[in-house]
């Protein structure tokens, strides 16, 4: 399980990469559903450089964990 958690990371943080780098965040606006406020622990550094995208850095990191789990589906997911 631990390999998959770093890999998430991993993913996680080239993903914010590669949106920075072309520019492409508002490309990756899908249809807007409900959002809900949600507690979540992330590591000081992770937070940190979603903060250092923007000002729409929660929206970025909610596109990027919808694209990650359309391409890893889990048990339970509704996606």
């Amino acid at each position: 399980m631990d390999n998959e958690i770093q890999q998430f990371c991993d993913d996680l943080l080239e993903s914010v990469r590669q949106m920075n780098a072309n520019e492409r965040a508002s490309e990756m606006m899908v249809k807007e559903t409900h959002k809900v406020s949600a507690m979540i622990e992330v590591d000081d550094d992770v937070l940190d450089s979603f903060r250092k995208t923007g000002a729409d850095w929660q929206n970025k990191i909610n596109d990027i964990l919808k694209q990650w789990l359309q391409t890893h589906p889990m048990e339970h997911s509704v996606l």
